[in-house]
């Protein structure tokens, strides 16, 4: 009988230190989480940042072009002459 409660004593110990580390484990990874979203975070504000302009239907003949002026939340400001 002592020899089982040994056992289960042992088993006891390897289940906590087992728990210790997953949780230290998920702490690790919630950190991580938290680090991605940051970066997601930076890169869309960077993205999304104004005053990208994209050209369209520019003439090949040096003519007047349209330019769409994206601003800070995506909407566009309209077409200027370019």
């Amino acid at each position: 009988m002592r020899g089982q409660e040994e056992q289960l004593d042992s088993i006891a110990d390897v289940l906590r230190e087992l728990r210790f580390e997953l949780e230290r484990l998920d702490g690790t990874i919630q950190d991580q989480r938290k680090l991605v979203s940051q970066v997601s975070d930076v890169n869309a504000q960077e993205q999304s940042g104004g005053g990208t302009e994209l050209l369209r239907d520019v003439p090949e003949n040096g003519g007047s072009a349209q330019a769409e002026v994206a601003v800070e939340d995506g909407a566009s400001k309209g077409h200027e002459n370019a």
